[in-house]
């Protein structure tokens, strides 16, 4: 628990989101392990993003074997016209048929505001019945904020859901205040551990409290504590207790330092006797548009009482393209645009009235826009690459322009 809350696992920090701001998604993420024989850093894989609707939301997710860029692993995502993902199919590259072997999907389901509400997992059988179910989990809300998520596994000999952990949440606004874990055992809900959170102000966390269930005493019992300390808004230290006799004592901390509003170092500590003793530590490197483009992960040596490497994920980012295309509703297929690359008229061919046309640059700013059904001036527009956005009476689609 206490590595989870206080000091962020390297595979933690690879599914994060490395980009600082919104206008940026990721394009591709190499993976290394350093090798103390070499030494130098070893590639160990590559992962390629793929974003066909536009916007930042990825449609594929391809795991690369290095070197020799070999096939591993590919996540295929959709959408619905909401930009809400509805089902994600995990695949596995086959060397013997070259091709590619659905392992596992996911279906997302929505009700009426939007709210995600079941979670649905099935796995291939490889010859026999496409899919069977496995788990899913079933979510309920409470002014807008999810209150219970239920966890359920498939029994195939009965064809039926069977309870398996439960969680629930209370908020004070949008802030969680607490969160009960229960497992499903005889036919009934039976609590496992509870953690509360205090703040300092909205969305500012202060200190949360970890309890574990005794059944002995039908009651709940102490068990880690953690309290943040803070520079402003920024959260500089994480100090982790352990209940022990009755009585909170020291255990472990996460140290982070800032340059610039983002956290440069993090370093992860644990409490030997009167002193604190290193255990891990991450370097954060970013570019000029504050994305994280180098994550360094290093372990601490005793012995030669030295930082030694361990890991490194390097990202490559490009801007977002401001839309999301509508696909279900527009006819893709019917709609022209011309010529491309353009220097004075574009031209727009649809078998539909066209309301409006709108040219914005890479970063998401309109330059120019159309009432016209047909065309678009564009003969003082800087040369460079544009993204138009056409609407229709119900729906919208982009292109990709270059103006010479």
């Amino acid at each position: 628990m206490k590595q989870f809350l206080l000091f962020p696992t390297f595979m933690l920090c690879l599914l994060m989101s490395f980009s600082g701001y919104s206008q940026y998604k990721i394009d591709e993420q190499r993976i290394y392990t350093w090798e103390d024989g070499s030494p130098d850093w070893d590639h160990e894989a590559t992962l390629d993003y793929t974003y066909e609707n536009e916007g930042d939301k990825e449609t594929s997710l391809l795991t690369l074997a290095m070197p020799g860029s070999t096939n591993i692993t590919k996540l295929d995502k959709q959408y619905n016209a909401n930009n809400d993902i509805i089902s994600s199919v995990m695949q596995f590259w086959d060397d013997t048929n070259l091709q590619w072997q659905d392992i596992s999907k996911t279906d997302y389901e929505y009700d009426g505001a939007n709210n995600l509400i079941v979670e649905t997992s099935q796995s291939n059988n490889f010859g026999t019945t496409p899919y069977s179910n496995s788990q899913r989990i079933l979510y309920t809300y409470s002014d807008g904020n999810v209150s219970s998520e239920i966890s359920q596994n498939w029994n195939s000999v009965t064809s039926a859901w069977v309870n398996n952990e439960r969680d629930l949440y209370e908020y004070s606004g949008s802030d969680m205040t607490k969160h009960t874990e229960q497992k499903w055992e005889a036919g009934q809900w039976v609590n496992e551990e509870q953690t509360e959170m205090a703040y300092e102000s909205a969305g500012k966390l202060s200190q949360i409290i970890i309890k574990e269930w005794n059944s002995g005493i039908n009651d709940w019992e102490f068990d880690e504590r953690v309290t943040y300390n803070y520079n402003g808004n920024l959260m500089t230290e994480a100090v982790g207790d352990d209940y022990i006799g009755g009585a909170w004592v020291l255990d472990h901390r996460t140290q982070l330092t800032y340059e610039n509003g983002s956290p440069t170092v993090i370093i992860y500590q644990e409490r030997r006797g009167n002193d604190w003793e290193n255990q891990d530590r991450q370097l954060y490197t970013y570019d000029a548009n504050g994305n994280n483009t180098i994550l360094i992960a290093e372990e601490w040596d005793n012995t030669g009482m030295e930082w030694e490497l361990e890991s490194k994920i390097e990202t490559d980012y490009s801007l977002v393209l401001p839309f999301v295309l509508d696909l279900e509703s527009f006819d893709t297929e019917s709609f022209k645009v011309f010529p491309n690359p353009a220097s004075d008229v574009i031209h727009v061919s649809y078998f539909q009235p066209i309301e409006k046309m709108e040219l914005y640059d890479v970063l998401g700013k309109k330059v120019t826009s159309s009432l016209s059904m047909s065309q678009l001036n564009v003969e003082s527009i800087t040369a460079g690459m544009y993204v138009l956005k056409v609407y229709d009476k119900n729906s919208s689609t982009t292109r990709k322009i270059m103006i010479k």
